[in-house]
């Protein structure tokens, strides 16, 4: 295993039972999460934390890989004693969430992936993305990415809420973004999803452009003990549709 970074993590919620440990998605920091942590917050123990070079999270030298990112997950459950979870992550953090019930099936109750696949994009586009922000910083990146996370239609009806997302993403550090662009580079989890045997729910956003519903159909095909949730919303559906995302996490868990 890798040896442990500083990550930063909070708790809300119960005191004690089974936790949701929340994953984000790139670019993004544990505050995604808010409208899920408040809405459950009397009903379940939850714990966010930002994934490494994201956040408050400590930056290290990439690439990372998905692995790696799983271990620093790993790392946070044995420091904060424990023994098993279910876990909600969208995009890359769903894909972390799927990636950890086939290395750590133990440790996993059930979970949640949202706007995910097997395989996210393209090796080439991703470590073209990397050295992009190593060059320019993140302001290239933060130019588009409104149209790729929100539909146009929450685009202009949640000004506020759609600055507070593009906040989080200006801040990541560059370094710590390009590296898990270079982990998305070479996660392929299509010969893997096979061998999960957790329950799962696999969300789809309708009109994500990034992690298509057919991405979903696959994952649900593979995956032996899941099911299929699609909301009217682009990639980061529990934003744009935050009561019926956590609807979906209350009846699951």
């Amino acid at each position: 295993m890798n040896l442990p970074i500083q990550l930063h993590v909070q708790h809300s919620g119960l005191e004690k039972g089974t936790p949701i440990v929340f994953l984000n998605s790139l670019g993004t920091d544990l505050n995604m999460w808010n409208q899920q942590v408040a809405q459950l917050s009397s009903s379940y123990r939850m714990i966010q934390m930002d994934t490494r070079g994201h956040g408050q999270s400590a930056v290290s030298r990439g690439p990372y890989s998905i692995d790696l990112l799983c271990e620093d997950v790993i790392h946070t459950l044995d420091a904060l004693g424990v023994p098993k979870a279910y876990f909600c992550g969208i995009s890359m953090g769903g894909m972390m969430a799927l990636n950890l019930s086939i290395l750590y099936p133990s440790r996993v109750e059930k979970i949640v992936a949202a706007n995910t696949a097997a395989i996210i994009g393209n090796e080439s586009a991703w470590l073209e993305r990397a050295n992009l922000v190593r060059m320019l910083g993140m302001g290239p990146v933060v130019a588009g990415a409104a149209g790729r996370w929100f539909t146009s239609q929450f685009n202009n009806d949640h000004v506020d809420q759609v600055n507070v997302m593009l906040a989080q993403l200006a801040k990541t550090p560059s370094e710590g973004y390009a590296a898990c662009c270079e982990a998305l580079s070479k996660a392929d989890l299509r010969e893997k999803v096979a061998s999960i045997s957790v329950p799962v729910c696999i969300v789809a956003g309708e009109l994500d452009p990034v992690t298509t519903v057919i991405d979903g159909q696959f994952l649900v095909e593979k995956i032996s003990s899941s099911r299929l949730e699609v909301l009217p919303a682009s990639h980061l559906s529990n934003v744009e549709n935050p009561q019926q995302f956590s609807e979906i996490l209350s009846r699951f868990f």
